[in-house]
């Protein structure tokens, strides 16, 4: 089964300058009630994963589910908002969707699939879209594009699409890789003996509390060589 979504915030400001983190990653729909003093939160909002293909079958992995994240969402004080945290696709369903207040973090698409199934080649459009099946018939085989992502379009994107499956007559059949929320799937490949795509990367984020914990996190990622950006408000951490 893919992996559940959720949601990483509000982080709280109240006018003393205090913070809260909230996570909630159980799937179903609840409220956040922000603090009275507060007036911007920030949040990461993650889909459920899409499912591969039925088992049994030549399938595509399942896509990402959508990534949205803000460092300075407007709210108000001593308010609720609605959030439902998405549940990860079983094989062969798409993700569930996500979402923080207005909102909407998409589910990742489902595999696409083939043999000796009925086959449904092209993996679903999602947050991140699922990987592809290949096309068997016919010599040679055409590769079949993974399901798109960013579906429905976000600015930034929420995730990317799934690999191409590949398949050479009388040698070999693979799928693609689901997408991921930094890159796309990758294609299937020459396999040895079976090779399918690799999913796409994700992204690393981090929230926090005081000044302090933001610094210890930035000698943890250098000193394990790992790439990052400050957020311009300078809340968040985000690998490259």
């Amino acid at each position: 089964m893919a992996q559940n979504g959720g949601i990483i915030g509000p982080v709280n400001v109240t006018s003393r300058g205090k913070n809260k983190i909230t996570t909630t990653t159980c799937t179903g729909s609840t409220t956040i009630t922000t603090q009275p003093g507060t007036r911007l939160v920030a949040y990461v909002a993650v889909a459920g994963g899409g499912g591969g293909g039925p088992a049994g079958c030549i399938s595509g992995g399942g896509g990402a589910g959508g990534l949205r994240t803000c460092a300075s969402f407007s709210v108000g004080g001593a308010t609720p908002y609605p959030i439902t945290v998405g549940g990860g696709g079983a094989a062969n369903t798409s993700g569930s969707n996500s979402i923080f207040s207005t909102i909407t973090s998409n589910g990742g698409g489902k595999g696409g699939y083939t043999s000796p199934c009925a086959s449904v080649y092209t993996g679903t459009a999602g947050g991140s879209g699922g990987g592809s099946a290949a096309q068997t018939s016919g010599s040679p085989a055409s590769a079949i594009a993974g399901g798109a992502g960013n579906t429905p379009p976000t600015s930034p994107s929420q995730g990317n699409p799934g690999g191409a499956g590949q398949h050479v007559p009388g040698s070999w059949t693979a799928g693609g890789g689901g997408g991921g929320a930094s890159v796309a799937g990758s294609a299937a490949s020459q396999p040895t003996p079976g090779n399918i795509g690799a999913g796409g990367a994700g992204f690393i984020f981090a929230i926090f509390k005081t000044k302090e914990h933001k610094e210890l996190a930035k000698k943890r990622y250098r000193s394990k060589n790992i790439n990052f950006t400050i957020d311009k408000n300078g809340s968040q951490i985000i690998n490259k």
